[in-house]
């Protein structure tokens, strides 16, 4: 349940900032592996044991979970919300300053 939460503010978080084709593909992907682990869990196909309802909880999870993983991974990778890059130093924001912003907002009013 804590994965749904995770996954449903980050993508509202890649929505606010007018990048909604990511979320979307990834959720995609989610429900093409959910699908995929209901069956497994539900029916135990492979090496997974019958589970019924409760397999399908439980792929749901895992499937929310991957979901929230990779946005994760998405966001900390992805110019503008990349601030650590792989080195280990920090990025810079590229956006405008927060006190250009503040300004331009104070002399229109």
């Amino acid at each position: 349940m804590p994965f749904m939460f995770v996954a449903f503010v980050l993508r509202q978080f890649l929505i606010s900032y007018e990048r909604p084709v990511p979320q979307v593909i990834a959720v995609i992907i989610t429900l093409i592996i959910n699908i995929g682990l209901n069956e497994v869990f539900a029916k135990g196909l492979g090496p997974a044991p019958e589970m019924g309802l409760a397999g399908i909880a439980l792929a749901t999870s895992i499937s929310y979970f991957l979901l929230a993983v990779g946005l994760v991974v998405y966001i900390g990778t992805t110019s503008p919300f990349l601030m650590v890059n792989l080195s280990g130093g920090y990025g810079s924001w590229t956006g405008p300053s927060p006190c250009a912003c503040y300004a331009s907002v104070c002399r229109s009013a």
